[in-house]
């Protein structure tokens, strides 16, 4: 029943049903850990099929039932602890990464991806995004580069032989296994910091590990190399390789390599409030603009809904029907 009052146009109804849920405290964990589970994989079905309204309010109901777990499980309230560190300016909005890779790799550590608000007019001029890590006990370490991410890597990625065999309730893995779900784990953080929004990326499919033996100063060497390309979203274009190499018995990190090339494509700087613009011609151009980056700007769209004018509501409700037909 708790969730059926959550409304994603309705932001305030957002932090209410979390707080719903977390007052269920530990006899609820189960209940919620069940939600969340049934909530993304309809996610990912929706999301898979093209129906892209249906999946962004999935998204922010996953967003609220991962959001409730993480206190339940933990008895931290993150973004309370973020607000505290970060202020409230700008109000940055604030995704908590629940992929199982990077829940397997750093299962002591809540990661949100923090983008604040984008411009209305002119996106070049949007801040850049960063990841705010809360540790469980309180501590908040906001990263915003590559270097600032390698050293959180190197500093808290347990050793492969202990992530072979961390996660509950399945068999353990060998080590090239979870040496390639490192590697995954770093390339889902790093590109939250090389791409805006409308980035999204191949699956990491293929890795390639290499392994010598090393000598007995140094131990057994490890390294795990492959590469993500952007979805040719909105014009975008790239690709990111990475490599992650482990020394020592136990398989300790000891460096990481990237590069990046990244080339986006339009984006709707001032478009949406044009959509209600008394020129016509104006309208067209806005709106061919934002059909021509498809289901991509979706999310963008939904969002600015929220504080629209009915008129502009409207009208992005007729466009984001478009683009999903379109998209068919």
């Amino acid at each position: 029943m708790i969730m059926t009052t959550l409304d994603p146009e309705k932001p305030e109804t957002l932090t209410r049903v979390e707080d719903q849920l977390v007052a269920l405290e530990k006899p609820g964990v189960g209940t919620v850990q069940q939600l969340y589970l049934a909530n993304r994989t309809a996610m990912q079905e929706a999301e898979g099929q093209g129906r892209w309204l249906e999946a962004w309010r999935l998204r922010v109901r996953v967003q609220v039932l991962a959001q409730a777990l993480f206190r339940l499980q933990t008895g931290l309230n993150p973004v309370a602890l973020i607000r505290a560190q970060e202020g409230q300016e700008p109000p940055a909005t604030l995704i908590l990464l629940r992929d199982d890779n990077v829940l397997r790799a750093f299962a002591r550590f809540a990661i949100y991806t923090a983008r604040p608000p984008l411009p209305a007019n002119d996106l070049e001029e949007a801040a850049p995004a960063h990841l705010l890590i809360v540790a469980r006990d309180g501590a908040v370490t906001r990263i915003g580069n590559f270097t600032e991410l390698r050293q959180f890597f190197l500093t808290n990625l347990p050793p492969l032989k202990s992530l072979a065999t961390r996660v509950k309730n399945q068999p353990p893995g060998d080590l090239q296994d979870a040496s390639r779900n490192a590697l995954r784990t770093w390339l889902i953080l790093s590109q939250a910091l090389q791409g805006d929004a409308f980035f999204r990326f191949t699956t990491l499919e293929e890795v390639t590990v290499d392994e010598q033996p090393g000598d007995k100063k140094t131990g057994p060497i490890l390294r795990a190399s492959g590469h993500v390309e952007a979805l040719p979203d909105a014009g975008n274009r790239g690709e990111m390789t990475a490599t992650l190499e482990f020394r020592s018995r136990r398989y300790q990190l000891a460096d990481i390599q990237e590069t990046a090339e990244l080339h986006p494509g339009p984006r709707p700087a001032g478009d949406v409030e044009k959509l209600t613009d008394p020129d016509p011609t104006v309208r067209q151009l806005a709106e061919n603009n934002l059909l021509q980056m498809g289901p991509v700007v979706i999310d963008y769209l939904l969002t600015r809904r929220v504080t629209a004018t009915p008129q502009l509501q409207t009208a992005i409700d007729r466009l984001c029907a478009r683009i999903t037909e379109q998209a068919k």
